[in-house]
């Protein structure tokens, strides 16, 4: 019997084995087979040989080479061309379908294509989705999908975006590619175990990964499913405008995620921020690491929140505040430079278990150093005092020497329960370097700044603090810039 290890290709002029193969009249034979189908779609089959749920108008022999499969392993190499689908057709696990540039999976309306063997494509268009049309990639079909197999065109990006989230399995990363993507709405991860990566960016240059917004007052990405787990952000940037609601947009009791190394400017709109929540219940677990957001309204805008880790991130020259913290529990801000927002680096209203060590800030520049404070404390209007509040081991000093603010740590009246100020460095503040109001209690404990420790507190409830100050000393424990 001829030797049928070798590939298979349906063509005019073997189509008569190929199709005696795909109806099974060869028999031992089908056994030994490990071979690469190459199929097109521009060679008909007859209606006789259609063996699979795909519409008897369709071109091409994609069904005849699963239904040839069986259950043993097999490649099929699909040549350009559009292949349409007018009913729900599912790619077994058994068959690694690689989609050569200039194929099309025709996706009809209200149909599903199921692909749970390995899809193989490179970042170009492979799937075409009419109406309510849509595509599901089978558990280990692919580590990475790209927006791209959906069509990028430039315009309304969003949709081959969401559409790969929709189609990913879970744990799969949707990888976006070298260039911007424009968006007039809001990409929405609404499943747990998804990823978006970028290949990197730098703000001001055009090399890397963008979603450009041009939509109106919404989220540029929201996390948009309550309890959703464990999703990432990497390596892409977020240039927003004055209409973005957020740059990113975390909905209530989005849980264990991490956005690690994403920038996000230009989410200028009052009330905004480049990473938040809104007044919403809080969001659970989440790290935001090396990120840089930059002339935003808010930078960071923390609601109720619980177990949030902020390190090592650039926050500067945001119109309102760096990172607000609302209520938040077991909140830590380590590490990075936060400077130069206009009302306050650091606003705590409320909450508890919240730390601030080892970050660089500077206090305004003009236009943002009038009544500037690198930490303003506050009670919450619900009458809730901040507890449990440590900052320690910062370097705070002045932007330049003639802009002095008149705090660099304000702490309202009854806004404290307890608070532990140690082993910051200061530069020179008009009137005193902390302005303590009453009805706080905590203490202050080895504290320096260039200008001595005399004028340390403008103390309204008689802390304790301790400790000397070496004039133009640094101190040991900052770790920062």
């Amino acid at each position: 019997m001829k030797d049928t290890s070798k590939a298979i290709c349906v063509s005019v002029g073997i189509l008569t084995t190929f199709l005696a193969l795909s109806l099974g009249m060869v028999n031992s034979s089908v056994s030994d087979l490990n071979a690469t189908a190459i199929v097109d779609p521009d060679k008909p089959l007859t209606e006789g040989s259609m063996t699979a749920p795909i519409s008897k108008s369709v071109k091409g022999s994609l069904e005849a080479c699963i239904a040839a499969a069986k259950d043993l392993e097999r490649t099929v190499v699909l040549t350009p061309g559009t292949w349409t689908t007018l009913a729900d057709f599912v790619v077994p696990s058994n068959v690694t379908l690689k989609a050569e540039r200039g194929v099309v999976l025709s996706v009809a309306d209200g149909t599903v294509l199921t692909i749970n063997g390995t899809i193989e494509a490179g970042p170009y268009r492979i799937f075409s989705c009419s109406g309510k049309g849509r595509v599901i990639l089978g558990p280990g079909s692919t580590h990475e999908v790209f927006p791209e197999w959906w069509g990028v065109t430039g315009v309304d990006d969003q949709t081959a975006i969401n559409r790969a989230i929709a189609a990913a399995p879970k744990g799969s990363t949707i990888r976006l590619s070298n260039k911007s993507y424009l968006l007039s709405g809001t990409v929405i991860i609404d499943k747990d175990g998804i990823c978006i990566k970028g290949v990197g960016w730098t703000l001001g240059s055009s090399d890397g990964s963008y979603l450009v917004w041009s939509g109106g007052p919404y989220p540029v990405v929201e996390i948009g499913n309550a309890f959703a787990r464990d999703i990432k952000l990497e390596d892409f940037a977020i240039q927003g405008s004055r209409t973005a609601a957020y740059g990113i947009k975390l909905s209530p009791k989005a849980l264990f995620g991490t956005i690690r190394n994403v920038g996000v400017t230009g989410c200028a709109r009052p009330g905004s921020a480049a990473i938040g929540q809104g007044a919403s219940i809080g969001v659970f677990n989440w790290q935001i690491e090396k990120c840089r957001l930059v002339s935003n309204f808010n930078g960071v805008q923390l609601f109720r929140s619980n177990a949030m880790v902020l390190r090592d991130n650039v926050i500067t020259d945001n119109s309102n505040i760096g990172v607000s913290a609302e209520l938040c529990v077991g909140l830590t801000i380590s590490g990075g430079d936060i400077e130069n927002n206009a009302v306050a680096n650091v606003n705590v209203s409320g909450g508890s278990a919240i730390t601030a060590e080892n970050i660089y800030m500077e206090s305004g520049a003009p236009p943002h150093y009038n009544d500037h404070r690198c930490f303003l404390i506050q009670q919450h209007p619900s009458h809730n005092a901040a507890s449990s509040l440590t900052i320690r081991g910062n370097y705070i000093a002045n932007f330049r020497l003639d802009v002095v603010p008149d705090y660099f740590i304000e702490i309202g009246n009854q806004a404290a329960h307890w608070a532990e100020i140690s082993n910051n460095f200061f530069g020179t503040a008009k009137k005193n370097l902390i302005r303590n109001g009453k009805g706080n209690f905590g203490r202050a404990v080895n504290n320096r700044s260039s200008a001595g420790i005399k004028n340390l507190f403008d103390d309204d409830s008689g802390w304790l603090y301790v400790g000397t100050a070496d004039e133009g000393h640094r101190m040991e424990s900052y770790t920062g810039r």
